[in-house]
């Protein structure tokens, strides 16, 4: 990619947007020449269809052109307003390919089965402390790892409706 070609993401463009609006709309406000559109259609949550699009462009010498590519370089989202009178605009985004993104925390994480989970928490000496609401650091309690589970549900909810914004089940948290 040359210095002059810049590669772009647009989230959300309206239904009433074709490729023809984004060329001119690059044009018009002296930013680049589009050469490449790829548009996909979605449907949103409340049924409505917009689309989102990779752009490429040639940018065009002027200082709108280097604004934008200044500040998409740094990773920066721009708001290009397309329509002034009805107050529309894009978000546009670099671009950056799927092979060259982060990867996701997420992804790095891998489930565990609780007893793992405390042999590891054992083997390491953490500080783990069931807590009461009135009790301060001095008074908690460490966590018992060999009892079966820390939540008693006999004593507390057995015939009861549970609510949870009621406030009177003493869940003691962990700290």
């Amino acid at each position: 990619m040359s210095k002059n070609t810049l590669k772009l993401y647009i989230p959300r463009l309206l239904n009433g947007i074709t490729t023809k609006v984004v060329k001119n709309t690059f044009n018009r406000l002296q930013l680049g020449d589009v050469y490449y559109i790829d548009m996909h259609r979605k449907i949103n949550e409340n049924r409505n269809v917009y689309y989102f699009a990779f752009i490429e462009i040639n940018l065009y010498d002027t200082d709108a052109a280097d604004n934008l590519a200044n500040l998409i370089n740094n990773n920066k989202v721009v708001k290009l307003i397309y329509d002034e009178e009805a107050a529309l605009y894009w978000e546009v985004k670099n671009h950056i390919p799927k092979d060259v993104r982060n990867v996701k925390s997420s992804a790095l994480v891998t489930p565990v089965t609780h007893e793992k989970f405390v042999s590891i928490v054992k083997s390491q000496q953490l500080p783990m402390y069931v807590s009461d609401e009135n009790a301060g650091p001095e008074n908690d309690d460490p966590i018992d790892y060999d009892k079966d589970d820390v939540f008693d549900y006999d004593t507390y909810i057995r015939d009861n409706v549970y609510n949870m914004w009621d406030n009177k089940y003493n869940f003691r948290p962990l700290i």
